[in-house]
């Protein structure tokens, strides 16, 4: 349970089930430990194609996605294309530590969210 708080109020906690995709186990492991403590029921996959199987085969059962952007094989910007293809308006987060390629870009430059 997360016991961090704001001056008197606690942290907000969630319900909502994520699918949770970055090709390093460490990552996944470390977010999702956070996610979990805050409530949410976390899917993990250090595999980009084995996260987009399960979501092929239940994608109803995800409110959100967050996505490491540079992985091997299904790059994450190829899975969120993927993932909207399924579900048009599902909540994708992409997330990397090599934003350089990206600087100066708009999401909305990427084809997303039309």
């Amino acid at each position: 349970m997360i016991s961090w708080n704001r001056g008197s109020r606690p942290l907000p906690t969630g319900k909502e089930r994520i699918l949770l995709v970055d090709d390093e186990a460490d990552i996944v492991g470390a977010t999702q430990i956070i996610l979990e403590q805050a409530g949410y029921a976390v899917s993990p996959f250090t595999d980009s194609r084995e996260a987009l199987a399960a979501f092929r085969g239940a994608p109803d059962t995800f409110d959100l996605v967050i996505t490491d952007l540079t992985m091997p094989g299904v790059t994450g910007l190829e899975l969120a294309q993927e993932l909207l293809e399924i579900r048009p308006r599902l909540p994708i987060l992409l997330c990397t530590g090599y934003g350089g390629a990206l600087t100066g870009t708009r999401p909305d430059s990427w084809g997303y969210g039309k």
